[in-house]
């Protein structure tokens, strides 16, 4: 009986030798890992395109008035450019550089005629280049002449008038003179001498017109 049960140990032994010797497969968790959350990038913010309409109408276009300053400026006529400019309604710095040249130019006019005794001419270059002076400092500074030096070319026309009036007078001519001083009032109206002297002769041409009548 021994016998026959010493075989069947031996195989026990064998067989639990060699399950003890097989690896162990660590145990799997019943518990599944967490799928990982997508992460979300938001989309870029663009900036709205500007309106291009509202740059359109805030950007000054160049003025006409200017244009037209500058077309005169360009043909040497100063006094016309004068005008524009005064009644453009543009500010003086607007044009400050049309300014300028336009009362240059204006002024070296009226000395010209001065030198060459066309006084009636002079004058009342004279006299726009002193009522258009410009208020703004730095644009009076583009004109290069004061006040007083424009107020000085006046009364050096006026004097010249009334030398060549008191010419005519002497010699008879009282239609003549008082044409001459006539002349000053269109750029120096208060000119003190010259309505005296104006106001002489008138009554001694009328009366010698009424001389005449009679006779």
């Amino acid at each position: 009986m021994r016998a026959r049960l010493r075989p069947i140990l031996l195989l026990l032994a064998v067989l639990s030798l060699v399950s003890a010797c097989r690896p162990t497969a660590p145990p799997q968790s019943s518990v599944s890992a967490p799928a990982p959350t997508p992460v979300s990038v938001p989309a870029p913010v663009l900036a709205p395109a500007p309106d291009r309409s509202e740059d359109r109408s805030a950007a000054p276009e160049p003025a006409p008035a200017r244009q037209n300053i500058r077309q005169q400026l360009a043909a040497a006529n100063f006094p016309a450019a004068l005008a524009l400019i005064l009644a453009s309604g543009l500010s003086e710095g607007e044009v400050a550089e049309e300014y300028g040249r336009t009362l240059k130019g204006v002024l070296k006019q009226a000395e010209g005629y001065l030198e060459k005794e066309l006084p009636e001419k002079a004058g009342p270059l004279y006299r726009a280049a002193l009522d258009g002076y410009p208020k703004t400092p730095a644009v009076a500074a583009r004109v290069g002449t004061r006040p007083a030096g424009i107020t000085a070319g006046i009364e050096a026309c006026a004097d010249q008038l009334m030398e060549r009036g008191l010419a005519s007078y002497r010699s008879g001519n009282l239609d003549r003179a008082i044409a001459d001083w006539k002349l000053i009032r269109a750029f120096a109206p208060r000119h003190q001498a010259s309505r005296k002297a104006l106001q002489t002769a008138e009554v001694q041409l009328a009366n010698l017109k009424k001389v005449r009548a009679e006779q």
